[in-house]
């Protein structure tokens, strides 16, 4: 009966076999698929890491600008302060140019 026994459990152990491989090749193939998905979440920091960055850039930018053109505002405004004070300055030298020729003999 004890070789019956061992026949038995020689025949249950080479039809597991193939079995504990199947089982052996599914958890590598499930820790594979893990270091993928890590990889994966790393690169997804990386990325969400990057477009916070191009955000601030963008927003620093963004306040420059603005401060670009309040500056260019302010020329502008300058500039034509400028030409109106030329202007009333023609406007005087024309007066005094006629004045003058008054006194002229």
């Amino acid at each position: 009966m004890a070789s019956m026994d061992v026949i038995f459990f020689t025949c249950i152990c080479h039809s597991l076999y193939p079995l504990l491989k199947s089982i052996e090749q599914i958890t590598y193939k499930i820790n594979e698929i893990g270091e993928y998905v890590k990889e994966m979440n790393l690169d997804g920091e990386q990325i969400v890491s990057v477009i916070e960055n191009i955000s601030a850039v963008s927003e620093e930018t963004a306040a420059s600008s603005q401060q670009v053109t309040a500056s260019m505002e302010q020329t502008a405004s300058a500039v034509e302060d400028v030409a109106n004070a030329a202007n009333e300055l023609n406007l005087l030298a024309d007066r005094l140019s006629s004045q003058i020729k008054q006194f002229k003999l």
